[in-house]
């Protein structure tokens, strides 16, 4: 890996080696069951010294990249939460436990506004415990992090970067090992920090930062959200419906501190110091420090991160007499965050980040073509090859991105391929702008409101631009995800049509049409209609999964605080319409999330059962649908009609003239079937209803029985005249016997579960 020193030499390409097995080494570490890093670190020391008497040998780089692969993993298996022995990982003694704690604030406190799942606003920051107390138990001393939130009052001061709090919280394990508490009693401050710090300094800087970049603006408008994220990395000041339109839309990388804004800050810094008049060879020193000091103002996320230690290795490969070389500079930020946060592997935040910026350095240019228009070609000519370039950036950067966005999004969004040749150059100019306004604003407010103004009338026109790339047809979809081997592959193949020539990749192109042409058929042709139940979590909702992308009805969608978590199971079976919400129950219960999941899915039309019996608060619900012309049906006893597939429904309850006093008792019993399977949705199956059910004509029967609770003996009389031979329950398995007459039982387990109609 020794290189030579003279001027101009490149920065060492066996870097990206290193990377590779360095990540490799830490995804080991991290997500395999290891027991010990000491039969790694013995590996580790017996391939270094292979590597050095074997040097000159053909293998001495191998051993030398096992042993930065086994080193990596032991270092990640040491950073794992709950290794040290005083960590508050220890003293769990149950999934969720209450603990009085001494907690020291250690990162930038996030507020979050109150949304679908909560109606309370909370601060979110990172935390290191100092003491723990469980139950009258003594203080003892603790390690460790911690995750907090912390609800919003006015009679607590708001929490800042280096305070100490002492607070009474539930803590809880998170399935990736990573503790995370809410605060239940009332939390105190037991004292500020003792010192400013630098990161404290940073982050009240950044605040000041704030107040200028909205000064003269409505601080709470869309653009002016949009501007912060952009600026200063404030994404919680973008709202949720903005959220979701650069989401769905591919373009919502423009929220992260990444390449663009370290490029930008870069080259205002770069101008300022060429107009200081500081030589070039000096302008590291400066830009260095400063990007820095940017980058954790600005969250230190790792694109930032990412993005800075790229910049840094460029502005310093002079000083050392390299040549700057953007691979080895990506392949350096890899290794740097992962040895500093081995965590990173696993989230999709990394991989994201590192793929999209390899396939542009992959499919740039480092020199001009033959027949592009040079430096003295026409203005029109120079800006259409500007454009020329920046598509085919978006387009490589679209191709890496989207095989993990099927993988972890479900989505695909060819709105995105458009949307970057606006988004981008509408960033870069949102950015600069926000920079202008906050270098004047010392000396000139009145010049940084009117740039404040000009940069939100931009972020409107932004947001504007991607609500039309939204509504256009195509511009996103849902899809399932596919195995991860696929994923895997998908990757295999762009790496190799990069590296491959000739017949190898024409070979590897006729294989990935093949695979693709057969994942095609074999979608087109499917003609299965399932019958989908959700995790215990969303239970009553059910999914009914007909062939195609529009026949789908989505039943009973739950209360209103779990429309989010619905909403994204529903991306993960990769439903992005629905024929029908079907509401059996009009209660809050059953129908709360119904408004989300309309507002946010296209749906043709929402059925009811035919009775005046619905809460309070549906009941206004549905009076706003009606307002806005959302077709609505009502279904009766006796009504029926067939899903796409071929499946027929058909209504059992209510009676079409009969009223209730209950909201149960007139909910809906339909039953799906096609060839010999009938499934009979029963829902809560009241006294009323299982009086209704045991007058059903001849021959209504259901092998499969879906019900809100267990059954009790009285259900015994109906079941039987249904003849089921399974009774799922969406309910928690309680502890209940003497049911004998239930032919089988199925406790619905946590996971999802189905049922194909055939």
């Amino acid at each position: 890996m020794a290189a030579s020193l003279n001027a101009g030499a490149s920065l060492p390409r066996p870097l990206v080696g290193l990377a590779i097995s360095t990540a490799a080494g830490i995804a080991a570490g991290t997500l395999l069951p290891l027991r010990s890093p000491m039969f790694m670190a013995a590996a580790a020391v017996a391939a270094t010294v292979f590597a050095l008497l074997a040097r000159g040998n053909g293998a001495s780089s191998g051993l030398l990249h096992l042993a930065a692969a086994l080193t990596a993993s032991g270092h990640a298996w040491l950073s794992r939460p709950g290794r040290a022995p005083n960590e508050l990982h220890h003293l769990l003694e149950r999934p969720g436990q209450f603990m009085e704690v001494v907690v020291r604030v250690a990162g930038y406190p996030v507020r979050l506004s109150p949304g679908a799942e909560s109606e309370r606003s909370w601060f979110r920051f990172s935390a290191v415990p100092e003491s723990v107390r469980v139950a009258e138990d003594r203080w003892r001393t603790a390690g460790g992090r911690i995750e907090v939130r912390m609800p919003v009052s006015a009679e607590v001061p708001p929490p800042q970067y280096g305070d100490r709090w002492h607070v009474g919280m539930v803590v809880r394990l998170g399935p990736d090992g990573r503790l995370g508490g809410v605060v239940h009693s009332r939390a105190v401050r037991l004292a500020p920090a003792r010192t400013e710090g630098l990161l404290r300094r940073i982050y009240a800087q950044r605040e000041r930062s704030r107040r200028a970049l909205f000064h003269g603006v409505d601080g709470g408008s869309r653009a002016a959200g949009i501007a912060g994220a952009l600026v200063l990395g404030y994404r919680e000041d973008v709202p949720a419906d903005v959220r979701e339109l650069f989401l769905r839309t591919g373009t919502a990388h423009v929220f992260a501190i990444s390449g663009l804004h370290v490029g930008i800050v870069g080259a205002v810094l770069a101008g300022l110091l060429r107009l200081a008049g500081v030589p070039r060879r000096w302008w590291a020193a400066a830009m260095v420090p400063l990007l820095a000091l940017y980058t954790a103002a600005t969250g230190a996320s790792v694109s930032s991160m990412r993005a800075f230690t790229m910049a840094a290795a460029w502005w310093l490969a002079p000083i050392f007499r390299r040549r700057p070389d953007p691979p080895s500079a990506l392949a350096l930020a890899a290794v740097a965050i992962l040895l500093a946060a081995p965590a990173q592997i696993a989230e999709p935040g990394f991989w994201f980040s590192f793929l999209v910026v390899a396939a542009l350095l992959a499919t740039g240019r480092t020199s001009a073509p033959a027949g592009e228009p040079g430096v003295g070609a026409p203005a029109a000519w120079r800006l259409a090859a500007r454009v020329a370039d920046l598509g085919r950036a978006s387009l490589a950067a679209w191709c890496a991105s989207t095989p993990l966005t099927v993988y972890l999004g479900n989505q695909v969004a060819p709105a995105a391929v458009v949307g970057n040749l606006v988004v981008i150059p509408a960033s870069f100019l949102i950015v600069l702008t926000g920079c202008l306004s906050l270098l004047v604003h010392p000396i000139a407010p009145a010049v940084s409101a009117a740039l404040n103004r000009a940069n939100t009338s931009f972020a409107g026109g932004l947001i504007a631009v991607v609500e039309v790339l939204f509504d256009a047809p195509g511009s996103h979809w849902f899809v399932r995800a596919p195995p991860l081997w696929g994923i895997v592959l998908a990757y295999g193949a762009m790496a190799g049509w990069r590296v491959l020539e000739g017949r190898p990749r024409r070979t590897l192109a006729a294989a990935a049409a093949a695979v693709a042409l057969a994942g095609a058929t074999r979608y087109a042709t499917d003609s299965a209609t399932v019958i989908r139940l959700p995790p215990a979590a969303l239970a009553p909702a059910i999914l009914v999964d007909a062939p195609g992308e529009r026949g789908d009805w989505l039943i009973d969608p739950g209360p209103a605080w779990r429309s989010d978590r619905l909403l994204r199971w529903l991306r993960t079976r990769g439903v992005d319409r629905l024929e029908a919400v079907v509401l059996t129950v009009l209660d809050a219960d059953h129908a709360g999330a119904a408004e989300e999941v309309l507002r946010r899915v296209r749906t043709n039309r929402v059925l009811l059962p035919a009775t005046s019996a619905r809460s309070a608060p549906v009941r206004a619900m549905i009076d706003r649908w009606r307002n806005a012309g959302v077709p609505m049906e009502s279904v009766a006893a006796g009504d029926a009609g067939y899903l796409r597939g071929g499946a027929e429904w058909r209504c059992f309850h209510p009676p079409p003239d009969a009223s209730f006093r209950r909201t149960a008792d007139g909910g809906l019993w339909l039953r799906l079937a096609l060839g010999g399977s009938a499934v009979l949705l029963a829902g809560p199956a009241t006294e009323i209803q299982r009086l209704y059910a045991t007058r059903q004509p001849h021959g209504a029967a259901a092998t499969v029985v879906v019900m809100d609770r267990a059954p009790a003996e009285d259900d015994a009389e109906w079941l039987v005249e249904w003849r089921p031979t399974t009774t799922v329950i969406r309910a928690p398995p309680p502890a209940w016997s003497g049911v004998r007459a239930v032919p089988s039982v199925a406790i619905f387990p946590e996971n999802d579960w189905s049922l194909p109609l055939r």
